[in-house]
Formats: C-alpha cells, structure tokens, sequence
C-alpha cells in the first residue's frame, strides 16, 4: 500500500471519529477517571477511539495499535507475529 492510500484511508478515519466526538458535545458529559481526579474519560473518548482501533485493524490487520484509553489492548492480542506498521492513539483537545 502506498503512502497517499494509506492517508485516505486515515483522514476518512479521522473524520468518521470526530463525528463520533462531536454528537456528544451538546450532551451531558458521562466520565470515569483513570489514575486520579484529574485523568478523566468520556463517553466520546472510549467510544471514538474503539472505532478508531476497529477501523485500523480492519484496514491493516498486521500493525501494532497503541491507544491512549486503553482500547488498543485488544487489539495488541489481534495481531499476528510480523508487525508490518505501528499507530498511536490519542484525543487532541
């Protein structure tokens, strides 16, 4: 796969997750915290990052994910021996 498939591929995945993010933004806000008070998740965060993980995988079923929420765990459990790329995860505010 080139380079400019693989940016098509990604930029529709950005753009299907901040629509996932932004339905959420005029709703109440449910979070849980991670290590402290300070470190929260929102139901928009698990919720754009697991498609985030899903689409990736589905896409490049042979690369490493790693994902600020945790959701990339299972995806570390998905993938086969030869890693062939790696992507990291993460909500920009």
């Amino acid at each position: 796969m080139q380079p400019a498939e693989i940016l098509t591929d990604v930029a529709a995945i950005a753009r299907r997750a901040g629509e996932i993010i932004l339905r959420h933004f005029a709703a109440p806000i449910p979070t849980t915290l991670k290590s402290s008070r300070i470190d929260i998740v929102t139901a928009a965060d698990t919720e754009a990052e697991a498609f985030i993980v899903r689409e990736l995988l589905r896409r490049f079923p042979d690369h490493h994910i790693v994902g600020e929420e945790g959701g990339a765990g299972r995806a570390r459990r998905r993938r086969r021996r030869r890693i062939t790329g790696s992507w990291i995860q993460s909500t920009a505010r």
